[in-house]
């Protein structure tokens, strides 16, 4: 089978992942500008009025370089490529939502797949909080899986993109040209009408033969799927009827097949359908996950490997220590970290400080480590972060 180009179901977004990231978080010194803003985009006028409060948000920037020490002309040629975006007094921007990072030498924008709170920092690095649950996002796969058919779906926080699994068997009957095998199949008694059709095609007292045909059939789609996905650190989860789901769990060689699945007939389902319901179960398995990761913490928690003490989680972070890093959503921290790596706190934000929550954020995921948003009543005695430390 051809390899083909991702049909393209949704509108063009620009992936955030941890590789676009990375220029973000390793960014420090100097005024780095960061902004978000939601935007309408429906109509002309809604381009012309997004164009017109980018412009204010953009003027409050640079107001706050001022405040900062920066120079008129200095602060003026930061933010001069972020005013580029709007053209002819509109905002060319088809998306619920922007991100801006502009700093000396620097500049990148992404279009946000949801509607974000308005918000401009001028600080050493930039502002990366906001775009932790879209990192949670990031692009994973379904496969649907029936004997009538095989679809592999590309999930991205725009859309579903469908992609031609290489190589792989279109269905399972032209695989096999089984007119004979599907009768063997076949249960003898008639299927309730509220039973899958294709889930009374197998049954616990089927032939060994039909069973090794199925498995053979689904070795074909996994060697298609490994051929076609080059990024095996996406995750992928199934779609399809009971009885084949273990089966292709017992065949399958891809590194990251998630236990979690999307049940039923997938025939049955549009792209949207298989969309919205496996992202509920990636956030499923991204809050299971977490909750693990928290566990992780409360079991070591009073030993040398896990706080809750902010300059200590902090100050780790800076090291490349942290391996888990967890936060409340919304939590704000004002300080600073002096040239021997003290790490000072301040009720309110003073000269020269920046927002610790969001350095400790950067300083771990910049050193390959995770972040984990939680509610505020998942922290032990109103903990404002924890961490758990590789050593």
């Amino acid at each position: 089978m051809k390899l083909a180009t991702e049909t393209k179901l949704a509108r063009t977004f620009v992936e955030l992942n941890r590789d676009a990231l990375e220029p973000l978080l390793r960014h420090e010194g100097g005024f780095a500008v960061s902004l978000y803003m939601p935007v309408q985009f429906q109509t002309k006028k809604d381009a012309h009025e997004d164009a017109v409060h980018l412009s204010q948000l953009l003027q409050n920037a640079e107001a706050e370089l001022l405040v900062q020490g920066a120079k008129g002309s200095d602060a003026r040629a930061l933010l001069r490529p972020a005013e580029e975006l709007m053209r002819g007094g509109s905002l060319a921007i088809k998306a619920p939502g922007i991100a801006v990072f502009t700093a000396d030498t620097f500049f990148r924008t992404f279009e946000l797949p949801t509607e974000v709170a308005e918000q401009v920092t001028v600080g050493c690095r930039f502002e990366v909080k906001p775009l932790l649950r879209l990192i949670g996002a990031a692009p994973f796969y379904v496969l649907a899986l029936s004997q009538k058919h095989v679809r592999l779906l590309r999930v991205t926080p725009d859309g579903a993109h469908e992609v031609e699994v290489h190589g792989a068997p279109e269905d399972l009957f032209a695989a096999f040209e089984a007119e004979h095998f599907e009768r063997q199949m076949q249960f003898h008694t008639a299927a309730s009408p509220r039973v899958d059709a294709d889930a009374t095609r197998i049954s616990h007292g089927g032939s060994r033969e039909s069973k090794d045909r199925i498995f053979e059939f689904l070795r074909k789609v996994d060697h298609g799927v490994t051929e076609t996905i080059h990024d095996r650190t996406s995750p992928m989860l199934l779609a399809g009827v009971s009885y084949l789901l273990p089966m292709y769990h017992e065949v399958s060689t891809y590194p990251n097949l998630l236990k979690e699945a999307i049940p039923g007939n997938p025939d049955n389902l549009k792209a949207q359908e298989l969309l919205a319901a496996g992202r509920a179960v990636i956030e499923h398995h991204r809050q299971a996950e977490n909750c693990v990761h928290f566990e992780t913490y409360r079991q070591l928690k009073g030993t040398q490997r896990a706080s809750s003490n902010i300059r200590e989680v902090v100050a780790s972070a800076d090291r490349g220590r942290v391996l888990f890093l967890f936060i409340p959503e919304g939590v704000t921290e004002w300080g600073n970290v002096d040239t021997l790596g003290e790490v000072h706190i301040h009720a309110q934000r003073e000269q020269g400080d920046e927002e610790l929550v969001n350095r400790a954020v950067t300083k771990t995921l910049a050193c390959g480590g995770h972040v984990c948003v939680l509610s505020g009543a998942e922290f032990d005695e109103g903990a404002r972060m924890a961490a758990v430390f590789r050593y």
